[in-house]
Parts: structure tokens; sequence; C-alpha cells
């Protein structure tokens, strides 16, 4: 067989287009013909990486309000601990106010990595004659 992997290692691509349909992968790794449906397979890639920038976003979001929201609560613990310096009504409204930020933060992180649909999305409907 011919294949486009000098090393003879199976590749994860290789391994799904088996799973999905073991005549493609004969066809395009086994006799090294070019898919016909290269535009689409083309915007899948697109959309993958818009959805992994996403991700990634998201991931920021959630570790920065969790850094944030747990220095709050410490300084609101230290507040509580009645340390004179930190004594002021504006240190703990401001420290209140990161604690609100930090879980805002995290909610935003959390709702971005639930996935809604975006306008390039194509949702394939099947209908049954």
């Amino acid at each position: 067989m011919a294949r486009s992997n000098k090393r003879n290692v199976i590749t994860a691509q290789e391994i799904a287009c088996f799973a999905y349909c073991p005549e493609a992968w004969r066809l395009e790794h086994g006799l090294g013909l070019e898919p016909g449906n290269r535009a689409a397979l083309e915007a899948g890639e697109r959309h993958h990486e818009r959805k992994a920038a996403v991700e990634r976003v998201a991931g920021g979001f959630i570790g920065t309000g969790r850094l944030v929201a747990v220095l709050a609560v410490m300084v609101l613990l230290l507040l509580l601990g009645a340390v004179p310096m930190m004594a002021s009504p504006w240190v703990g409204a401001g420290a209140v106010m990161a604690l609100l930020l930090g879980l805002l933060l995290v909610l935003v992180g959390q709702w971005m990595r639930r996935g809604r649909p975006s306008s390039g999305d194509t949702i394939l409907v099947r209908r049954e004659p």
C-alpha cells in the first residue's frame, strides 16, 4: 500500500477516517486518491480552528476568574481578621467587586464552553421519508 506517512505510523486522522468509512480510508490512504469533497473538509478544518480559539479564550477567562476570586476572598478574610492597615471600607468594597468580577469571568468562560452554534455552523437535519 502506498502510504503518505513514510514512518508507518497511523495518525489519528487515518483512524477517524477508517472508523467513519473504511472505503474512504482505502481510497485516500491506500490508493492515494484525493477526496472529492475538499471544500467541505477545508470548511470543517476552519470550523474546528474557530472552536479551538474559543476554547482557549474560555479557558483563560475561567482561570483568570478563579485567580481573581481567590485573591478577593483572601482580602476579605484579612479584613474579617481586622488587620488594622486594611480596615478601610473601600478595600472591602473593592474586594467584593473583585470577587464578583472573578465569578463573572468564570461564568462567561463556562458559557463560552457550552458551544452555542454560531452563524457559520452548518446543522444537518436528516429527514426520514
